[in-house]
């Protein structure tokens, strides 16, 4: 009854992080530590999601192995429903396809090199109805691309220090890449009190489009809470993996996101900003096909959605608030 009671207070704790840093937050980073992975939830990070964890933990775990690198290949996709704008001005509908890299190269047992790499594209389906500033469909499907290069230092057994850049483009196509940059860095380190606790904190500074830079405090748990249930963070947000059978895991989980892009030239906002923010729940199932192959469906639903719509300076024009959406998702990984 404890174990329950606390995973619940960690659920709670982990979307309330969440919606109090949103001003400077949109994605997140993960941090893999000795036999018990930290993960720290940050925008600073692209590679926020669970397919990432494990790539740096396991360089530091096999200091012996015949290789010093670890490759992680993962693609995902997830197609939404149609959910009705609050001030019945139409629907909305959003699906994402993408790819997630994730590399670590271990130097020796006390330094680690990490590289993550991603690609996303959404979709955005407006109904004719919608009318976002006076303009049917302000923009059009939006693409971002992420690199985070890191450092992993391993002090001792218990202590793991981490820095890590982020570079983040978003945007329309044209735009993506000239006007869409965002680019930070986080610091900070990872205390591992037990082989079933350990527990990260740092600072992470953002910049973002159109708006002042922000400085974040990251803290997160990663727990095992007993031989089958572990409680870990996934972006600004946090998930319980139960384990079901041998190969076959049982994923609940929450999180709370939020994105920028730039439109292009040639858009009816011309060079102005789209900001996504969106909270959403939901479960999977994670099935490992072999030692190096996990495949996972889930289902879930976006409880929130707020779409803003900024001009070239940063002064927001208008916004679209979408009622909760269902969504089904699928996601393969292939590790190296």
């Amino acid at each position: 009854m404890a174990s329950t009671k606390a995973v619940s207070i960690v659920l709670v704790a982990g979307l309330c992080m969440g919606s109090i840093a949103e001003a400077g937050t949109d994605s997140a980073v993960h941090l893999q530590a000795s036999a018990v992975a930290a993960v720290l939830p940050t925008s600073l990070m692209l590679a926020a999601t669970p397919e990432q964890i494990g790539v740096a933990a396991k360089a530091l775990e096999e200091p012996d192995a015949s290789s010093p690198l670890t490759v992680r290949v993962t693609g995902f996709g997830q197609m939404g429903a149609r959910s009705d704008g609050k001030d019945n001005n139409g629907s909305l509908g959003v699906s994402q396809v993408g790819g997630v890299v994730g590399l670590a190269y271990r130097i020796d047992d006390t330094y680690t090199l990490t590289l993550n790499l991603r690609s996303t594209r959404s979709y955005f389906s407006f109904s004719d109805e919608v009318r976002i500033a006076g303009i049917r469909k302000p923009f059009n499907d939006l693409n971002e691309f992420g690199i985070d290069p890191g450092l992993l230092v391993r002090f001792d057994e218990n202590w793991t220090g981490f820095f890590t850049a982020r570079l983040r483009w978003g945007g329309e196509p044209q735009n993506a890449f000239s006007d869409g940059f965002e680019g930070g860095a986080v610091v900070g380190a990872s205390y591992r009190f037990s082989p079933d606790l350990t527990v990260g904190f740092g600072v992470g500074v953002l910049s973002r489009i159109e708006q002042s830079a922000q400085v974040i405090p990251i803290i997160a748990v990663n727990w095992k809470a007993s031989e089958t249930v572990r409680v870990r963070n996934r972006r600004l947000g946090v998930e319980v993996v139960v384990d079901v059978a041998k190969d076959l895991q049982v994923i609940v989980g929450g999180e709370y996101e939020f994105e920028a892009y730039r439109l292009d030239e040639s858009s009816p906002i011309r060079r102005g900003v789209v900001r996504d923010r969106h909270a959403s729940i939901d479960i999977g199932l994670a099935y490992t096909i072999c030692p190096n192959i996990v495949a996972s469906v889930s289902g879930g639903a976006t409880i929130h959605r707020s779409i803003k719509l900024l001009n070239s300076d940063g002064q927001e024009l208008d916004r679209f608030e979408a009622d909760p959406a269902p969504y089904i998702g699928a996601r393969l990984e292939v590790k190296f």
